[in-house]
């Protein structure tokens, strides 16, 4: 299913944050498409399927997020290094500028790529005006290792160590697809995992609406 996305519309009325936590639906085609070759090849029984809407890389990085950050924020962002060039620059065309890798973690099960066996995913972070004032802890760790569980599913863990590096401040989650006490979330499939143990699940999530048009 092609998505079709021009921006992002209105969401809070003049709302601004100071962190933003995104996990964007990268688009896999290429790769989806030699799946079968390196299976054969490498007699491995991976495959990567599709299991929701994704976007071009023009799409993803031509979204105002922009709009919707604070003088003052930290993005964090997820992405694969298939498509690590990719966002990059959509980091620099959101008004961030990137720092660093924030997280890395390692899902113990790998998967055929097509160079070797991939195991992790990275999080970059990046920022925009004085944002390393809005830091209260130094001390969370980068590494993580669980197990991956449902497709494109990020541990909860990574929202708890940045809840502890930055505070009660204003948080957004984009491309959510779970809505978390103390953050507003962003996406067409915000209820679409249940309920974690400790977390508490309520409805401050964006209709979809606000995250695609209907272009008929």
């Amino acid at each position: 299913m092609e998505t079709e996305i021009k921006d992002l519309l209105k969401m809070y009325e003049g709302k601004k944050y100071n962190v933003i936590y995104a996990d964007p639906a990268w688009r896999f085609s290429q790769g989806i498409n030699r799946r079968k070759d390196i299976r054969e090849k490498f007699g491995t029984n991976e495959e990567l399927s599709i299991q929701y809407p994704t976007m071009s890389d023009k799409e993803i990085i031509e979204l105002n997020v922009n709009d919707y950050a604070d003088d003052n924020c930290v993005l964090f962002l997820w992405t694969t290094d298939a498509h690590l060039e990719v966002a990059i620059k959509a980091i620099n065309n959101w008004g961030f500028k990137y720092k660093t890798v924030a997280f890395t973690w390692n899902k113990k099960r790998g998967f055929m790529g097509k160079w070797n066996v991939k195991q992790c995913e990275i999080c970059l972070l990046a920022t925009k005006g004085t944002a390393h004032k809005l830091l209260k802890s130094f001390k969370e760790k980068s590494y993580l290792e669980e197990n991956k569980t449902e497709h494109s599913k990020k541990p909860n863990e990574f929202r708890k160590r940045i809840e502890r590096m930055f505070g009660d401040v204003p948080k957004l989650e984009m491309f959510a697809r779970t809505t978390i006490e103390g953050w507003d979330a962003w996406g067409n499939e915000t209820n679409k995992f249940e309920e974690e143990k400790g977390i508490e699940i309520i409805n401050n999530s964006f209709p979809p609406q606000s995250l695609f048009e209907d272009f008929g």
